[in-house]
């Protein structure tokens, strides 16, 4: 297992421990999620699986949780006159290791994506 790297081993840290060092590093900064903890702990040395922080971040701050997973995403609204007056245009690049860039658009007079086949 050490050849392929799978050699790492999980910290052994208690969950009052872990509770209590969230607790001090909430208070500094308290909007902070999942993976910014993940960071922090992992820049200290500490390595836990992220189902333990999970469960952590649920013990200490469930108010903040909940109100951050049911926050509401505010949306542009907009107009337009008519079909193809405005576009939006994006650009993915994940996959340019392998020499695959794709570009797509959509109208913008609706929330619909409207595919058309050529049959």
């Amino acid at each position: 297992m050490h050849a392929m790297g799978l050699n790492r081993q999980y910290s052994t840290i208690s969950d009052d421990t872990l509770d209590e060092l969230l607790k001090a590093y909430k208070k500094l900064k308290p909007n902070s999620g999942v993976r910014y903890i993940t960071g922090f702990l992992r820049a200290g040395g500490i390595r836990i699986q992220r189902q333990r922080i999970h469960d952590c971040l649920q013990r200490i701050d469930r108010l903040g949780q909940i109100l951050r997973n049911h926050a509401a995403i505010d949306r542009r609204v907009y107009t337009v006159p008519h079909s193809n007056y405005l576009w939006h245009i994006d650009g993915h690049h994940k996959l340019i290791r392998w020499g695959l860039v794709i570009h797509g658009g959509a109208d913008g007079s609706d929330r619909l994506f409207n595919k058309e086949y050529p049959y």
